[in-house]
């Protein structure tokens, strides 16, 4: 105990009870982390953009909050940095125009 009363808490540090290790979750299977570089292909209604990534593959993308304070405009045909959703791969957000 410490001087409030309080109980320290401690963690388990046995590696054998990580329970992460040996974890395969099929909905991000096969998902990458990090950006992908794309090309928009026009705006949708929301602040939303259509944005065609390699392999020809479309997602749809919104910006960031700081892109949308700094009034960074978005046009189609402008080459952009998208950051994939981790739960739908269909689904990013546009992080930087190139």
């Amino acid at each position: 105990m410490d001087r409030k009363g309080r109980i320290p808490v401690t963690s388990n540090t046995d590696p054998s009870a990580d329970s992460t290790e040996g974890n395969t979750d099929s909905n991000t299977e096969g998902y990458t982390e990090g950006y992908i570089e794309g090309v928009v292909l026009g705006s949708l209604p929301n602040d939303r953009y259509s944005v065609e990534v390699r392999g020809g593959r479309k997602i749809v993308a919104h910006i960031t909050g700081k892109m949308r304070m700094n009034f960074i405009r978005i046009l189609p045909g402008d080459r952009v940095t998208v950051e994939p959703s981790p739960y739908d791969r269909t689904r990013g957000r546009i992080v930087n125009k190139a």
